[in-house]
């Protein structure tokens, strides 16, 4: 059987879909036929044009909140050019709110949480003509009302998987620099799951409609063995670890440095981490095994804000974690949050100064977004916190937003204002490791030159705002532009 998978986002992230491609490594496995399309954000015509020339029986969507009106674009034009084909919608969206997806995109059925298991069933039923109605982790209309069947119970062993598809799909442009360790202008260097699933309850996060709050880590040798593959097949210099809390299975990171180290130490890496998740051994031995950058998501210097997010974590760990982070030569990179609840100008302040004293390596301020299926969204519908009836065609990036969806103590115009006023104080600091390397400024410069319509977003943005920091990011995107282009023409 012949499926299409498409991944949708709302931007160029320069990450691959790694949860479609395990769900398109299970199919494959199982002697089913797959293309995975990756269109570049508002340009999915051309993707579906893809899709309708290899003619599959079933197309699948994947997106996240923010890509969801360029979803809705897609599948407007899937529904013209493949009418015969059954459409199904997944991923963190349509997990959270399955019924409403299924009604929204007119979508054949969705699937609700992990693809991999559900996926497969779903095709190997159809393959042999049987019917779809009661598989497990499906949504699905029947008898003109939405049903939700069981659900499916979340893969115990990940080991089981095998290795994301990566060969699906131009896998070289996301071997492009800068790449996920900012400051070291470093090409190949690509992503690996290690675990799924959080145990923490931040209100703001949504991981856990995906994935659940039991963590499940892979094997050290199973990790090691995707390492392996990626070494020698794409060559690759550098690894980042997307999972929530890398730190979390302090024995398990403890295994796998000693592997990694024996077995590729060439490599550098990163990760994700809590403040309250490491100590100066740990962090000591990852250095060793070649450990360059952790991510942490410190979100307020305020520990009344930490509360009322349910963070469990204090500033305090926060300034002592980052100074560990320097002393075994690790770079730290702190994110925070605005716009949260019970946070006024006050309680930013507080977070300035932490900024401040962190001395982080790169510091990012996101505006709070309430994502579907988090506790925060709850709350934003019960108070009245939204900015206007709830619509997810509107702005819903967590990272970039242009228009924020919620206001608190602040209006949307003073969130992006006040933001823009936090994030130009860190501005040389974020970015001047690019400044060293006269050939990547040569390609950013002539990305610009040759997508001057994407520099000019960021130009407005500031014009509207007075975030500095946008004129950069009009600058990333306009090279993004290039790089995915180039990937594309170039068949890699």
């Amino acid at each position: 059987m012949r499926i299409s998978l498409l991944s949708i986002q709302s931007r160029y992230s320069g990450l691959p879909n790694l949860g479609l491609l395990s769900i398109a490594a299970v199919l494959e496995q199982a002697g089913h036929n797959v293309q995975v399309l990756d269109p570049k954000p508002g340009h999915e015509r051309e993707a579906v044009k893809a899709a309708a020339e290899y003619d599959p029986r079933i197309v699948g969507l994947s997106f996240m909140t923010a890509g969801y009106s360029n979803a809705r674009n897609a599948v407007l034009e899937l529904r013209r050019i493949l009418p015969r084909a059954l459409l199904c919608c997944g991923g963190p969206h349509t997990t959270a709110l399955p019924e409403q997806t299924l009604k929204d995109f007119g979508a054949d059925f969705v699937v609700i949480g992990e693809g991999e298991l559900t996926m497969l069933e779903v095709c190997n039923r159809l393959e042999r003509k049987a019917s779809i109605d009661d598989v497990a982790g499906l949504g699905i209309m029947r008898d003109e009302r939405f049903v939700r069947n069981r659900a499916r119970e979340l893969i115990r062993d990940l080991d089981s998987l095998p290795l994301p598809a990566r060969h699906l799909v131009h896998f070289e442009k996301f071997l492009q620099p800068p790449g996920m360790l900012r400051g070291y202008l470093m090409g190949r260097c690509a992503t690996i799951m290690a675990s799924r699933g959080c145990p923490h309850e931040c209100i703001y996060c949504a991981s856990k409609v995906m994935f659940g709050r039991t963590v499940r880590q892979r094997s050290v040798e199973n990790v090691i063995a995707e390492v392996d593959h990626l070494v020698e097949q794409y060559r690759i210099l550098g690894l980042w670890f997307p999972d929530d809390t890398f730190t979390l299975n302090r024995r398990w990171v403890l295994e796998f440095c000693v592997a990694l180290r024996e077995r590729h130490p060439q490599l550098v890496w990163g990760a994700q981490a809590r403040v309250n998740s490491v100590d100066h051994e740990l962090l000591h031995e990852m250095r060793r095994a070649g450990c360059v950058q952790l991510d942490f998501g410190v979100e307020s210097g305020s520990q009344e804000v930490l509360a009322a997010l349910k963070k469990k974590a204090r500033p305090a760990q926060a300034i002592e974690a980052f100074a560990l982070c320097r002393k075994v030569g690790i770079r730290p990179l702190a994110t925070f949050m605005i716009g949260n609840p019970g946070e006024g100008r006050e309680e930013i302040k507080e977070s300035m100064k932490l900024a401040k004293r962190l001395h982080a390596n790169h510091v990012q301020f996101c505006i709070a977004t309430p994502l579907p299926g988090t506790e925060l969204l709850e709350m934003a519908i019960r108070n009245n916190w939204l900015d206007g009836p709830l619509d997810f065609s509107r702005d819903w990036d967590v990272r970039k937003s242009r228009q924020p969806v919620m206001a608190i103590h602040f209006s949307p115009h003073e969130l992006l204002r006040i933001q823009a006023r936090l994030q130009n104080r860190f501005l040389l600091p974020n970015y001047a490791g690019y400044l060293k390397d006269a050939r990547f400024l040569w390609k950013l410069l002539s990305s610009v030159a040759r997508y001057p319509d994407v520099f000019a977003g960021g130009i407005a943005l500031f014009l509207r705002t007075g975030k500095l920091n946008a004129l950069v990011e009009g600058v990333f995107q306009s090279y993004e532009h290039a790089v995915w282009e180039g990937s594309h023409a170039s068949g890699d």
